[in-house]
């Protein structure tokens, strides 16, 4: 028993890094967003988006000078609103329109450390 507790902290000390890296994935797949998703803005190069359970870093084509001033955001693929695509998404403001260049999946504790960050 105890040559065990050797083995699988060792196996838990390198699985554990590809856990995390795995996080942090490009979005392969549209995703559908609910109604009370929320969005994190920062800057004028990507934007955070928490949608339920699931966390997003959402990279923008560019710079989008009317992101961080925006009352108004929407989310829109091919006209359909809430829908986030890995192409041809784009986020709708009150002041223009920036494409979005793609997202990717991250854990909650980093959608958590980054919106504190973006706060101060």
């Amino acid at each position: 028993m105890t040559r065990f507790l050797p083995r699988a902290a060792i196996a838990l000390t390198l699985l554990l890094p590809a856990l995390a890296q795995a996080q942090d994935t490009p979005a392969t797949d549209c995703v559908d967003l609910a109604a009370g998703h929320e969005i994190v803005r920062g800057g004028t190069q990507s934007f955070l988006l928490k949608d339920g359970e699931r966390h997003y870093r959402v990279k923008l084509r560019g710079a989008c000078d009317k992101l961080p001033l925006a009352s108004r955001l929407r989310i829109t693929t091919a006209g359909q609103d809430n829908r986030l695509c890995p192409a041809g998404s784009r986020v709708e403001t009150n002041r223009g329109t920036c494409d979005i260049a793609g997202s990717e999946n991250i854990s909650a504790e980093e959608f958590t450390r980054q919106k504190a960050r973006l706060r101060r």
